[in-house]
């Protein structure tokens, strides 16, 4: 009340003040006037910012004092006042200070629409990659935190000289604040030529040479200086994710960084990590180093047995539960614009939450679908999603990484609910695992899994995508949901695998067409098995069942089915409900798999006594066509012959492109890889082709002269029905072999192409040249392969 009393009457106190001042010595005047400069300076604050902003524009024509100067201000100055921002932060010890930010109100900025913007945080996925990766290496995890960050990013002239070498088209910056009156008291404890009287505070302004807070081009500018501080280091960032950098050691280790505006995550060697933290002291100065156990980015890291956990303990116990909720009104009565804005603050804290307590995804997802049209009985659901969050303080929920060992294995469990009355889009839920392999000894093409087996498809796993959401589409049954959530699960495992191979398996950095070819054909180090509870979508992406009558269904089974052909995904795998993890990300409930999972760190598949689990999957084929499609997984064995056993098991520094492709004719069997590691061929390719025509039949020895004989009668033509048959059959071998041969010429085609494109970047790609090795060990280059290949085959 006392500011804007002061505010209101400024000209009237400020008259009465300097009357006062004006009676006394003039050592008392100058100690008055900086006493009345101060408290005003206290009280008022950004409040005054639009006087000075008026008296600037008006009063003063556009001419503006700073530094020690006058400067005109021209017509593509921006120029906008700032207010500050206080707040509470909680140090490490636990204590709490306040926290002042000097921000630019940037929502004034007339350029905002021109200026090139970027996403300075790290996804999901790369944190916890990054704890995945420190735990099975054995290193040390960090977090480091820059003070003032955007203060030490790049200069205005600086990012735009960065933009346009990249082909990026931004305006020329030149950026006016208008300082609350505060500001020029604590400036001139720095220096005292800031000091400036309160009378002429609408003649002074500061002119910005960096990006500060609330400027939509701050975050970018700071982007642009820690990006190019690691890219310095050696540090390469991920083709995925620009805010993740990857470091790569001549012996074979890796170490890597995450960032997050100011905050940065860090695994490696305790040397490494060190050496780096001086370098970012060394560059941006007072730099907060924490370990284990520290908060980063809102969630608690902390050590446990063998690993490191991820918990929101702490968070959760802020979250304040809605009391003021009137008795009177009735559940289906609307939310008042005080309650929705209640609802919203509730519903954002508990979204933030499911971030490491996926036990409430399922709730937390059905409640936000409900914010345009919530009810006082969904005000009364978010109090009790509170509560029960809140009962499970203290019992060690979270996201435990226990250190794993080689080789790995990606399990995509996915489930969907069925669509209800109240939504018409079914809810999907969708898990990530990487486990320890333990599933390579399986040779045969489907496995029944017996009870004492059980323990092999589970066990320590590392949680590195878990999504519960509505469904894109509406699904017109549950096996159509289910196929809907299996298409979602299988793209999100193939994004993981080339996350993780990006990582793991790349000897330098890779080059983009060197991950779409591991998107298209498979990580071989790093298999993918999918997990489903739907008999009848297991039965439809395995064949056994025919494909569905709707179009869009069996588009999707289709894809699926492409999906295991190509190698994506390696074991297709029926569980049962009670096992199925991913069940508690589609309906509210409590599971006792998911909180198994939060609490150890492990999961667990076992049978039921009428259901066992059963594994299903189908040799590799180079060339998919829509016959293959259309085939049983039985009729893919039957076809792939002797070559079923390949279990995929080759070194990925020896598959950049993995194309598989068999042809089986009549003796011939020629299974070969385009860039692989072996040449295979069984069957005599000497021996005359079975559709040929049979050579005649050798004549006799000439009969000596004799006298002539009488010609015996004409033998009337034999008719064979089974001859005719057997005629029938070698025609219709003959067309097959045409197929084939059409087919292999394509394909021949497409090899010629791809050795082309292998051509163009074996200089850039991690994995080098790669050659092909006969059973000699002879080693001979791919076009001379093919075309021996081919001379075999003709």
């Amino acid at each position: 009340m006392f500011a804007a009393a002061i505010r209101e009457r400024w000209p009237d106190v400020r008259h009465c003040f300097l009357q006062q001042a004006s009676c006394s010595t003039p050592e008392r005047e100058r100690s008055l006037r900086h006493e009345f400069n101060d408290l005003l300076f206290d009280y008022l604050g950004g409040g005054c910012c639009n006087y000075c902003y008026y008296n600037l524009k008006h009063h003063h024509g556009g001419t503006i004092n700073y530094g020690n100067g006058v400067q005109s201000i021209s017509s593509d100055t921006v120029v906008i006042d700032s207010v500050w921002i206080r707040k509470w932060k909680r140090r490490h010890d636990g204590s709490r200070r306040v926290k002042s930010r000097l921000c630019a109100r940037g929502c004034f900025d007339n350029q905002r629409e021109t200026l090139s913007t970027r996403s300075t945080t790290a996804t999901r996925l790369s944190q916890r990659i990054l704890v995945s990766t420190a735990v099975n290496h054995g290193h040390d995890t960090e977090s480091w935190d820059v003070s003032g960050a955007f203060l030490k990013g790049l200069t205005f002239e600086k990012v735009r000289e960065l933009l346009a070498s990249r082909g990026i088209t931004s305006p020329v910056r030149k950026v006016v604040i208008i300082a609350p009156a505060n500001v020029w008291r604590h400036l001139a404890k720095f220096d005292a030529s800031f000091r400036v009287d309160f009378e002429r505070l609408d003649e002074w302004a500061l002119l910005c040479i960096k990006p500060i807070y609330g400027l939509n081009d701050a975050p970018l500018a700071w982007q642009l200086c820690l990006h190019g501080h690691w890219e310095e280091q050696g540090g390469v960032p991920s083709l995925l994710d620009e805010n993740y950098f990857i470091w790569r050691f001549q012996d074979g280790d890796r170490a890597s960084v995450t960032t997050h505006v100011d905050d940065c995550g860090a695994e490696g060697s305790r040397k490494w990590l060190d050496e780096q933290y001086n370098l970012l002291v060394k560059k941006f100065g007072k730099v907060t180093r924490q370990t284990l156990p520290f908060t980063h980015c809102g969630v608690v890291y902390r050590r446990v047995a063998d690993g490191i956990c991820m918990e929101q303990d702490d968070f959760c116990s802020k979250l304040k539960i809605l009391v003021d909720i009137d008795k009177t009104r009735r559940d289906e009565d609307d939310l008042t614009p005080a309650e929705l804005t209640s609802f919203r603050s509730v519903l954002g804290g508990l979204l933030w939450l499911t971030a490491t307590r996926l036990d409430i995804v399922a709730e937390v997802c059905t409640l936000q679908s409900m914010v345009t049209k919530a009810k006082i009985s969904h005000l009364k659901q978010a109090n009790a999603v509170v509560k029960r969050a809140q009962a499970e303080i203290g019992q060690g929920l979270g996201l435990c990484y226990r250190k794993l060992r080689a080789p790995y294995r990606l399990a995509c469990a996915h489930d969907s609910s069925a669509a209800g009355n109240v939504r018409q889009y079914a809810q999907e839920g969708i898990m990530v695992l990487l486990l320890e392999d333990k599933l390579r000894g399986f040779d045969s093409y489907e496995h029944i899994v017996e009870d004492h087996v059980t323990h092999k498809l589970g066990g320590k796993c590392h949680v590195l995508w878990a999504h519960g959401a509505k469904a894109k589409r509406v699904s017109y049954s549950t096996s159509h949901a289910e196929t809907l959530s299996a298409v979602s699960g299988m793209e999100t495992s193939t994004l993981v695998a080339v996350r993780l191979a990006e990582l793991l398996y790349t000897p330098k950095p890779p080059t983009i067409q060197a991950l779409i070819l591991l998107q298209e054909g498979g990580v071989a180090e790093l298999p993918c098995d999918g997990y489903t509870d739907c008999k009848d979508l297991f039965e439809l992406a395995s064949g056994a069942s025919s494909a569905p009558q709707d179009k869009t269904q069996r588009l999707y089974v289709m894809s699926l089915r492409e999906a295991r052909l190509c190698g994506r995904q390696r074991w297709f795998i029926l569980t049962p409900t009670a096992s199925m993890v991913a069940d508690a990300l589609t309906k509210p409930m409590l599971a006792p798999q998911m909180m198994h999972l939060l609490s150890s760190g492990e999961v667990l598949f076992q049978n039921q006594e009428s259901h066992k689990m059963i594994l299903r999957r189908v040799p590799k084929i180079m060339v998919i066509t829509e016959e293959h499609l259309n085939r049983s997984d039985k009729a893919l064995v039957f076809l792939d012959g002797d070559g079923g056993h390949d279990d995929g098991l080759f070194s990925f520094s020896e598959l950049v492109i993995f194309y598989h492709y068999q042809l089986i004719a009549y003796g011939i069997h020629v299974s070969y890889f385009c860039t692989g590691r072996r040449l295979v061929v069984t069957g005599n390719a000497a021996d005359p082709e079975p559709d040929a025509e049979p050579p005649a039949t050798p004549r006799p020895p000439p009969v000596p002269p004799q006298e002539p004989r009488t010609e015996a009668p004409p033998v009337p033509e034999r008719q064979d029905h089974e001859l005719d048959g057997l005629r029938a059959q070698l025609r219709e071998l003959r067309r097959d072999h045409a197929q084939l041969a059409q087919l292999y010429d394509q394909q021949h085609d497409r090899a010629n192409r791809l050795q082309r494109e292998i051509d163009a970047h074996t200089g850039e790609c991690p994995l080098g040249s790669t050659k092909l090795r006969n059973a000699s060990g002879v080693n001979f280059c791919t076009r001379t392969w093919i075309y021996k290949c081919r001379s075999a085959w003709a």
